[in-house]
């Protein structure tokens, strides 16, 4: 890593991308991170899950050893985002470095019934990641932010850190008539960002950048949760509106749609205001 970087030619105005493609399935780390979360374990290995439903396929055991192999590949991808980091100090650049981490989902492990992906359930444990920040001038140092965030507020937060202001002239793939890949065009135009800078969060300014998150299955499903609730909208027939109570109810299991009706149609009002205005904004 050090090599690679030390390869870029210059130590400033440097943005390095990493992607640790684990934890990723199929779950096989090495030992010691094989054995690491369920040693005594005996039973049948399940490194690559078949998507689905658990019942009759796992059992309970089996889903918390495949969950320890997971956590293992979670403990290996730490180990070696640390020799990262290690060579940003040994390359003399990490007291300029901002350092974000962040994931694409979360894993599901029986909890509503599935493992893996297996539907477009946007539940706590396939839409809530992680999202750490390391400011070089320690803006937010050892605190834990409960604000609503979502994966767009990560370019206008760096743009913000950084101090680069817009608008901004972006690249877009144009296809042309024949739709082959070698007849794409490259256009440009400008657009306004829709996320949100956390900025303002690690500098102690405010309290939230936006009031509620959203997160969508293309032509599947969409949702929206606030700090006190979670409200899913199946929007391919798959089944009804579900709404939960995220202070008491933080796994999402008790559905409240139908004993809070105006609260759920409310949020459902609220979910259609925001797709209705991102489709116009196209």
């Amino acid at each position: 890593m050090e090599e690679q970087v030390r390869t870029q030619g210059r130590k400033d105005r440097l943005f390095l991308w990493v992607d640790f493609f684990d934890p990723h399935e199929p779950w096989d780390p090495p030992e010691p991170y094989r054995s690491m979360y369920d040693p005594d374990y005996r039973g049948q290995v399940i490194i690559d899950p078949v998507a689905g439903p658990v019942a009759g396929y796992m059992t309970e055991a089996e889903i918390r050893h495949t969950m320890a192999l997971y956590a293992g590949e979670v403990s290996l991808v730490d180990r070696w985002a640390g020799v990262v980091l290690d060579a940003a100090r040994a390359l003399g650049l990490w007291d300029d470095t901002l350092v974000m981490h962040v994931a694409d989902h979360g894993e599901p492990f029986g909890e509503h019934g599935i493992i893996r992906k297996a539907r477009p359930w946007n539940y706590e444990e396939l839409v809530h990641i992680p999202w750490i920040i390391r400011h070089p001038g320690g803006l937010g140092s050892g605190r834990r932010v409960p604000a609503l965030v979502q994966t767009v507020d990560l370019m206008p937060t760096l743009l913000d850190a950084l101090g680069i202001g817009g608008p901004l002239t972006m690249p877009f793939l144009a296809p042309t008539q024949t739709m082959f890949p070698q007849d794409m065009v490259v256009n440009k135009r400008q657009v306004a960002l829709t996320g949100k800078s956390l900025m303002p969060l690690l500098r102690g300014e405010a309290e939230r950048v936006r009031e509620a998150a959203v997160t969508a299955h293309h032509g599947r499903q969409w949702s929206l949760r606030t700090a006190e609730w979670s409200y899913l909208l199946p929007i391919d027939g798959s089944g009804g509106p579900e709404l939960y109570d995220r202070g008491k109810d933080t796994g999402e299991h008790d559905n409240l749609a139908a004993r809070e009706p105006d609260r759920a149609r409310a949020m459902e009002l609220e979910l259609r205001r925001f797709v209705d205005e991102v489709e116009r904004g196209r």
